[in-house]
């Protein structure tokens, strides 16, 4: 079955409103380029980042406008971050680099966790890839969170802007 229509039944069973967006050239891999290309803020591109953790990988969902803080990271899972390579990255998550697809990940060594930095986003729409470098998927934080069976909301990011986007309530 395709990404998108694995992403798509998960965000079903979830009763996750959601919105497919093709656009009509790849993401050139940074959350600045995805967020020009949809025209939405960059504090609603939702990055999925994969880590090397002492049980397997863990990947981290986090606004666009986030960075990884080396302290928070190694506080939270006893290790300093480390991405997995491309060809582990393939191997545990089914995904290629820049199109890592939070929602559909089936290994059981991935554990998927989703930063605060999204939370301020509210109700809005934030943008995860749908698969392949021309879609993304765009579904509220929380809804997010549940169909890609995060195990918790954590902490672990830095450089942020604490403001709401146009248009969000927060959470």
């Amino acid at each position: 079955m395709p990404a998108e229509q694995k992403i798509i039944k998960r965000l079903e069973k979830c009763g996750a409103p959601y919105e497919i967006r093709d656009v009509e050239r790849d993401f050139e891999g940074s959350s600045q380029d995805a967020s020009a290309l949809m025209h939405v803020d960059i504090r609603q591109i939702a990055k999925t980042l994969v880590y090397k953790v002492p049980f397997g990988a863990a990947a981290i969902i986090a606004s666009g406008d986030a960075m990884i803080s080396q302290d928070k990271f190694q506080k939270q899972f006893g290790v300093k971050p480390q991405m997995l390579k491309e060809e582990e990255l393939v191997r545990m998550t089914g995904c290629h680099p820049g199109a890592v697809y939070p929602v559909a990940i089936s290994s059981r060594r991935v554990k998927t966790y989703m930063d605060i930095s999204l939370k301020r986003c509210g109700d809005l729409f934030v943008y995860i890839s749908g698969g392949n470098d021309t879609c993304a998927v765009g579904v509220p934080p929380q809804k997010l969170f549940e169909a890609a069976e995060c195990m918790e909301w954590v902490d672990i990011c830095k450089d942020w802007i604490n403001e709401l986007p146009p248009g969000s309530r927060g959470l």
